[in-house]
């Protein structure tokens, strides 16, 4: 079983590794910097009540799996760079409707992309998490999110049975079915319909490629109904040598300044000397298009 927990910030692009040999020493002797932030939260959490931050190296994410070793590392999903992604997405004209698309978060750590994908009308929502504690922490967001979710959508309902008139529109949140799995992701069993992954750089090159055979097998005969978005793209060079996917779109997604912060500070407090933050993601677009034997 792969542990998937991932959302690495690491490698060449936004969070680069500088001595991977002094991990777990900078891991269990942090800074004076890293304790006094201890306790800072990420504005998405203060706003939500959600647990979704830190910076969680992969050595310490493992948890008997036999993918442990190519795991990157846990970080929660800017919340700025999700909005341009899925506005990048939307602008490649996907084939289908939003609302027929299942949306799958592969290496979903703490939930935070299955949060902000549940702010748009995707078919349904599914997280892939194999450490049983990010599981966990993910399942209790899901939990806080949804009752917050429930909570609002009365006080809609109610203002405006209050209010109603004429041509009033009820702007009632999307309900969607929102669930996470603790399996394989190399082994997982896509939804039927279209689906669109979501990447934050979850694992290495290692699992990348097992991670399209299996597209393979299953979309071999559903052109047109696979699209990647991929943050931090590491293991881009993986896909470009792929003749099923044409990429739609690549570059840098810029962090708000609130986001950029607050990623500063992660890596001030969980990794300073081995990661450094920048203000930006590298990112790219893919669709798989062509046919695939069996």
């Amino acid at each position: 079983m792969v542990a998937v927990a991932a959302k690495a910030k690491s490698g060449q692009n936004a969070k680069r590794k500088r001595n991977v040999r002094d991990a777990k020493t900078a891991a269990a002797k942090p800074s004076k910097a890293a304790a006094a932030n201890t306790e800072t939260l990420h504005a998405f959490d203060r706003e939500h009540g959600t647990e979704t931050g830190r910076l969680i190296l992969g050595h310490n994410l493992w948890s008997g799996q036999k993918h442990d070793r190519h795991i990157t590392a846990y970080h929660g999903t800017a919340p700025s760079v999700f909005s341009q992604m899925m506005a990048l997405w939307l602008g490649t004209r996907p084939p289908h409707a939003l609302r027929e698309y299942s949306f799958l978060d592969i290496g979903a750590g703490k939930g935070r992309a299955m949060l902000l994908a549940s702010e748009f009308a995707f078919h349904q929502i599914i997280g892939v998490e194999m450490n049983p504690e990010l599981a966990a922490i993910a399942r209790s967001n899901l939990e806080i999110w949804q009752k917050k979710r429930d909570a609002l959508n009365q006080q809609i309902l109610k203002n405006g049975q209050l209010l109603s008139g004429p041509g009033r529109r009820i702007a009632v949140k999307p309900s969607q079915r929102i669930r996470l799995l603790e399996v394989d992701a190399t082994e997982l069993e896509y939804p039927d319909g279209p689906c669109l992954v979501y990447l934050f750089n979850p694992f290495r090159e290692v699992v990348m490629r097992r991670l399209l055979r299996n597209l393979e097998r299953q979309f071999a005969r559903r052109p047109g109904k696979l699209d990647i978005l991929y943050v931090n793209h590491e293991c881009r060079d993986v896909l470009k040598a792929h003749a099923g996917f044409s990429e739609l779109w690549s570059g840098s997604v810029p962090l708000t300044a609130e986001d950029a912060a607050a990623d500063h500070a992660t890596i001030v407090r969980d990794a300073k000397d081995l990661f450094e933050s920048t203000d930006d993601e590298v990112c790219s677009i893919w669709r798989l298009r062509a046919l695939f034997a069996k």
